[in-house]
């Protein structure tokens, strides 16, 4: 059921989009990726985003246990984390929290991601339009930089709640840093938000961006601007042969950054590899590793990243 589902939302939007056969695709796409230099990482180096891994696990859990911070193994793990808020309903507006993270000194905001087994969360994936960013809430934004409306609708939902907390916490923990996690749909949201906070917070903030298994998010404007504000602050983390961050497609507009920002497991050989450039097509880099759509196997998507599996069903 759960690859089903996935394969026709894919499907559909594909169909929606463009009639590309599968050779035309792999042919467009690889006009605008490219080979670039691979570095295998250090278990050190890797063991740095645990604690972004568990903060993105704790999001799936659910919405109660969050709030009395008792979910248990993932919440055990940072006992001495500073709750400042939690919403969303995990429907339209996936769950989120936000608070201070003693460790890392940082306040940190988690996203809920896309579980299979929630079928809203999928259709708002599924949802393949680009939307200017909001300039209410993106103050000074281009308009030529746009995002999936799916994305921006969920994350412009929960703004404000999360600026104002992000604000707070701040202010009382007397922190400059700022960290935005999240999984699959979550990491998208995390995208966004890194976008939207450092336009409404003090230009002295310090982001730190790490997503999981992060589909495309906006056009070549939006991949452009992300690089040129976060570069290598931001990382996005990719698991063996999932399907989830090659879509939505190259051949819709949609492109990943281009700074360095993947870093790729491979669990079929436990290696961690650093992936230049812009969807490098290397075999130790994502698009490699998934040409196209039937090379990719959904399970994957959950992980293990460092051992974590993420989505509800691993809280």
């Amino acid at each position: 059921m759960r690859l089903i589902s996935w394969a026709a939302i894919v499907m559909s939007s594909m169909v929606f989009a463009a009639p590309l056969n599968t050779s035309e695709l792999e042919e467009w796409d690889a006009r605008i990726t490219e080979i670039a230099p691979v570095n295998t990482l250090s278990g050190t180096s890797v063991s740095e985003f645990r604690p972004y891994t568990e903060m993105a696990r704790i999001a799936y859990c659910p919405k109660e246990t969050i709030e009395s911070w008792t979910c248990g193994e993932a919440c055990q793990t940072v006992a001495d984390f500073k709750l400042y808020t939690v919403g969303g309903d995990g429907k339209g507006t996936p769950v989120f929290f936000v608070g201070y993270h003693p460790a890392l000194d940082s306040v940190v905001v988690a996203h809920e991601g896309t579980d299979p087994k929630q079928l809203e969360s999928l259709l708002v994936d599924a949802n393949i339009v680009f939307d200017p960013l909001n300039t209410t809430l993106y103050p000074g934004i281009n308009p030529s930089i746009k995002a999936h409306d799916g994305f921006t609708n969920a994350h412009d939902r929960s703004a404000l709640q999360i600026l104002q907390a992000v604000q707070r916490g701040m202010v009382e923990k007397k922190t400059k840093n700022v960290a935005l996690v999240g999984h699959s749909l979550g990491g998208a949201l995390a995208l966004l938000n890194g976008v939207y906070l450092q336009l409404n917070l003090p230009p002295s903030t310090v982001f730190k961006i790490v997503t999981f298994g992060q589909p495309r998010v906006g056009n070549q404007e939006f991949a452009d601007y992300v690089d040129r504000k976060f570069g290598r602050s931001y990382t996005r983390i990719t698991n063996s042969r999932d399907l989830v961050p090659i879509i939505p497609g190259i051949f819709l507009g949609f492109h990943h950054t281009a700074t360095n920002s993947e870093i790729h497991f491979d669990k079929s050989t436990n290696n961690w590899t650093a992936c230049a450039g812009r969807e490098n097509t290397s075999k130790s880099c994502i698009k490699g590793a998934v040409p196209n759509i039937f090379a990719a196997r959904i399970d994957d998507h959950f992980g293990p990243y460092d051992g974590i599996s993420l989505g509800s069903q691993f809280c």
